[in-house]
């Protein structure tokens, strides 16, 4: 999935992925992680997400990956917080950095080890569900090579049946869940939750979404 693809989804305002409230499955089981407050966070593909916000105002510090310069000044100025941007070309990211938020605007690929070295936990949404089978097992061992050794991993997913809906966000089964990560870490399945799928689309009504809820960690 090329870059281009998701600029145009934000140039065109095609950001039917952003949720304008917090998602209540992060407010459900974002306890079972059992981290204490002002530990930092990793959230990957971020978007302008308010869930940012909710871990923010839990007293985590939280820090994002986005590719589209856009959704990072749409964050700020929506939330209305004072952000610095920093330059870093050596790295060809830049960084948005708040008091307790901030977000490298880039490729994920580029993030390097540095840069998460004090990160405790992932909340993934939006990130492993967002690409094609053939790029996630290089999400997650990039992911594996820039995150310390002992981390928590809050991971969301979606199933359902590709043959009547196409993503992103991609249908990603519990054993596709379990053949990216088991090798590496410990996989468990927190919660299943199914409901009909919401969208607008005809060709998607009626169609069965189940939500799963993985807790993965080292």
């Amino acid at each position: 999935m090329e870059h281009d693809y998701w600029h145009q989804r934000w140039d065109e305002n095609r950001i039917g992925f952003h949720l304008p409230e917090v998602n209540a499955h992060l407010r459900a089981y974002w306890p079972k992680l059992g981290l204490h407050q002002n530990k930092k966070v990793f959230v990957p593909l971020c978007g302008k997400s308010n869930d940012m916000i909710y871990l923010r105002d839990m007293g985590f510090q939280v820090v994002g990956i986005e590719l589209n310069r856009d959704a990072i000044e749409a964050f700020f100025q929506e939330n209305k917080i004072q952000a610095t941007k920093i330059d870093l070309p050596e790295t060809d990211l830049s960084l948005w950095k708040s008091d307790s938020i901030e977000i490298y605007n880039g490729d994920f690929f580029k993030l390097s080890q540095t840069m998460l070295s004090d990160c405790e936990a992932v909340y993934d949404r939006a990130a492993l569900v967002a690409l094609p089978p053939k790029m996630r097992q290089a999400y997650v061992r990039h992911l594996r090579a820039i995150l310390p050794a002992r981390i928590k991993i809050l991971l969301l997913s979606l199933e359902y049946d590709e043959s009547k809906k196409q993503g992103p966000p991609f249908s990603v089964t519990q054993k596709m869940i379990n053949d990216y990560f088991q090798a590496y870490y410990t996989v468990s399945l927190l919660a299943t939750h199914g409901t009909p799928d919401s969208q607008k689309s005809d060709s998607s009504q009626g169609l069965l979404i189940v939500d799963k809820v993985y807790l993965i960690e080292s």
